[in-house]
């Protein structure tokens, strides 16, 4: 039976998705409907139920959230050791990226490069494959085209092969010498941080057990 103590002033809404068992489960809600303060009493009655907080994982959109479920638990549970992994994404993404680094491809203590970074990296790029009287104009939105293809795990080649007109041919051409120049930088950018731990849980099943 689940902790009557974690379940006061819960909305039967709220009271089913804590106390959910089995597989995935949607919640969908609006700002300010508690949210965060559900998700925190899910994690707190798995304990209760007797998950380790070491198997447990929250990922969320922001610090913000992830700070205050941290806080939440501490009032909760003021010696619980260890605190279960309570990150957003690309939090969660860099952490696995710090430990797994090797299996990317990438050496220990690599950079994560902000827009300004990538735009001197695309910038070069493009240059060289399109001239420079077309670079600067033509760089954000070819960063916009990669962007969008590596949210959908779309691979360089894959995008050349595809293109349907100059710009894609462009975006797919910079792409391929964008990866090969950040690989060789040992850095990554913001899109990488959710990019590279996907596809190294889906191509690696020891690193997914884990």
């Amino acid at each position: 039976m689940p902790d009557e103590r974690l379940l006061d002033g819960l909305n039967p809404a709220q009271y089913d998705a804590v106390v959910h068992e089995g597989g995935p489960l949607l919640v969908v809600a609006g700002a300010g409907s508690g949210k965060t303060r559900v998700l925190t009493h899910r994690i707190a009655h798995l304990i209760e139920q007797g998950l380790s907080p070491f198997e447990i994982l929250a990922i969320t959109f922001t610090n913000k959230a992830a700070r205050e479920m941290r806080e939440r638990l501490n009032r909760m549970y003021p010696d619980l050791d260890p605190m279960p992994l309570l990150a957003t994404f690309h939090g969660f993404g860099l952490r696995l990226l710090r430990e797994e680094h090797s299996l990317c491809g990438l050496r220990s203590r690599f950079p994560i490069y902000d827009d300004s970074d990538v735009n001197g990296v695309l910038t070069e790029t493009v240059r060289d494959l399109a001239g420079m009287n077309t670079a600067d104009a033509r760089v954000d939105e070819v960063k916009g085209t990669i962007s969008r293809w590596k949210s959908e795990f779309l691979s360089p080649e894959k995008a050349l092969e595809s293109s349907i007109d100059p710009f894609e041919e462009l975006c797919a051409r910079s792409f391929l010498r964008y990866i090969d120049r950040m690989r060789g930088l040992n850095a990554v950018d913001f899109d990488d941080l959710i990019h590279l731990p996907v596809k190294l849980l889906e191509e690696n099943e020891e690193v997914a057990r884990r």
